[in-house]
């Protein structure tokens, strides 16, 4: 499912919830949504973890500075260190 797909199926979910003069238009959806991904980037970026009730865990994982390879040429190269976020469903969530 792409973002766009997420949002037209959050759109259908809030306008049968919202009456019927209040309904959202994609736009709105679209702001939400990626104020929610700026959001949680943001926390897990400042706190290292963020828990959303029953739903997930995000979590902030470090990944220290390393030496690999570079698979065309075979050459020795530093990879720098990175931050990323991990998602993790709890068993609410789980199928």
């Amino acid at each position: 499912m792409t973002k766009v797909d997420f949002m037209k199926r959050m759109l259908a979910v809030w306008n049968k919830a919202l009456p019927k003069d209040k309904n959202l238009t994609i736009k709105d959806v679209e702001t939400m949504v990626s104020g929610l991904f700026m959001a949680v980037k943001d926390v897990v970026d400042k706190d290292g973890d963020l828990k959303i009730g029953p739903l997930c865990n995000f979590e902030l994982k470090k990944r220290a500075a390393r030496t690999g390879r570079n698979p065309r040429t075979g050459e020795e190269i530093q990879i720098a260190a990175s931050k990323k976020i991990s998602f993790k469903p709890l068993k609410d969530l789980k199928f």
